[in-house]
C-alpha cells in the first residue's frame, strides 16, 4: 500500500484517464436496480475527501440522521442537491461538505471526479468529486443532518472479507445488495457503487 502522498499523486494521474464507469460501479449494485435514466432527473454532488493518518490514506463517510427521506439513516459521502446559487456541481460538493462536516474545500484541494451515477429511489444523478487535505481535518458535524462521522482507512475498508451481501429496506421494499461492512456499518447502494469505482482505479497503486 503506497504512502499517502504517493497515493495522491498516482490518483491525480489516474483520474485524467478514461474511467471504468458502470463496469466498476455494478460490482456493488443492488439486485433489480433500474439502470434507465429519465430525462427529468435532478442533479447532486458528493465529495470523497482523502486525508493522511499515520501517512496512510483515509476518507470520510457520514451517517445521515433519520429524517424520513429516501436516504434517511444511511451511510454516505458528504454531499447533496445542486442549488440555484451553485455555479457548478463542484461548488455543490464544496458547499455541502462545509455544511455537513464543517470542512472548507479549496479549488487546489481537488483531485478530479468519478463517473456520474443515477439513483432511482430519489431521482438524482449524483456527480462524485475527489479532493484531499494535507493533514487530518478538524471535523465539525452538523448534527441536524449528520449523526456520525466515520473515518475509513483505505487499506482496511476495501479488504475482500468486508464485502457482504444482505437484505436492505429501500422505498418500503426488501432488496438484496452487496455492501461494505466496516466499523459495524453497512455501506451499500449508490455510495458503495461510487466507492467501487474509486477502488477499481486505485487498487493497483504502488
Amino acid at each position: 500500500m503506497p504512502k499517502f502522498y504517493s497515493f495522491i499523486e498516482q490518483l491525480k494521474i489516474r483520474v485524467k484517464k478514461p474511467l471504468p464507469g458502470f463496469e466498476a460501479q455494478k460490482i456493488m449494485m443492488p439486485e433489480g436496480r433500474d439502470t434507465i435514466v429519465p430525462k427529468n432527473y435532478k442533479k447532486a454532488a458528493v465529495l470523497l475527501l482523502l486525508y493522511p493518518f499515520n501517512n496512510h490514506p483515509y476518507f470520510i463517510l457520514i451517517k445521515r440522521v433519520n429524517d424520513n427521506t429516501p436516504h434517511s439513516g444511511q451511510i454516505s459521502l458528504p454531499g447533496g442537491q445542486q442549488e440555484v446559487m451553485d455555479t457548478s456541481l463542484w461548488q455543490t460538493a464544496k458547499r455541502e461538505t462545509a455544511e455537513e462536516i464543517g470542512i472548507t474545500i479549496n479549488d487546489e484541494d481537488m483531485i478530479g471526479h468519478l463517473s456520474p451515477l443515477y439513483i432511482p429511489v430519489s431521482n438524482f444523478c449524483v456527480y462524485p468529486f475527489i479532493a484531499y487535505k494535507k493533514k487530518m481535518p478538524n471535523f465539525l458535524p452538523n448534527y441536524d443532518e449528520v449523526e456520525n462521522i466515520i473515518q475509513a482507512n483505505y487499506q482496511n475498508f476495501f479488504k475482500p472479507e468486508n464485502i457482504v451481501k444482505r437484505k436492505f429496506l429501500s422505498n418500503k421494499k426488501i432488496i438484496f445488495a452487496p455492501a461494505y461492512y466496516y466499523k459495524n456499518y453497512y455501506i451499500w447502494g449508490a455510495t458503495a457503487m461510487i466507492l467501487s469505482e474509486f477502488y477499481y482505479i486505485s487498487k493497483n497503486f504502488n
